[in-house]
């Protein structure tokens, strides 16, 4: 029988890493990558362009899409994009911002779902978000420490944790055994 892969949520700070653990999860095991919903602006990227369908409040789907709040925009997760992949045995892999909709998540899709909290130190993640001037997370960086003070008291809903402080090669080496160990047969 085919393996059972799940659906893995890369949850952390902005400037952590997720979305380049992401294109890994996608490259180099094949998940399966829906882009979200946003209010946000556009950052004019081809990454932003394939990641997300910008819209307005107005435009935002209100059916078959879990709406959460992040650093003050509207994201929305097309729900049925995850199913399918679950359906077919296929990995996929989405960024999730706000813990309350990984709990809606866990809610939903139960022991399908692989949370990783994806961090780094705060003085790497200073250095990043610093360095990453186009991106606008420098304007961002008290928000970003809210956040951070807030994480502990958010652990109930991740199941695994990868330090993205060092090594990127040694964080996805760290993500591929998760994400591995999780497969099983049905």
């Amino acid at each position: 029988m085919k393996p059972q892969n799940p659906c893995v949520v890369l949850t952390g700070p902005s400037g952590s890493g997720k979305s380049s653990i992401l294109r890994f999860l996608e490259k180099s095991m094949g998940a399966q990558v829906a882009p979200k919903y946003t209010t946000r602006p556009s950052r004019g990227t081809e990454e932003d362009e394939r990641d997300f369908i910008f819209c307005n409040e107005d435009q935002f789907p209100k059916d078959g899409v879990m709406r959460f709040p992040s650093y003050g925009h509207l994201f929305g997760i097309e729900l049925e994009q995850i199913g399918e992949s679950l359906r077919r045995g296929e990995l996929h892999a989405i960024i999730v911002g706000d813990y309350a909709a990984v709990r809606q998540m866990s809610a939903l899709y139960g022991d399908q779902l692989l949370v990783i909290l994806v961090f780094c130190s705060s003085t790497v993640l200073k250095e990043r978000i610093f360095r990453d001037v186009k991106s606008h997370r420098v304007s961002r960086w008290v928000l970003v420490q809210e956040e951070l003070s807030g994480i502990y008291d958010n652990l109930d809903c991740v199941t695994n944790v990868v330090n993205n402080s060092g090594s990127f090669e040694h964080s996805c080496e760290r993500v591929y055994d998760i994400v591995s160990r999780f497969g099983r047969h049905t």
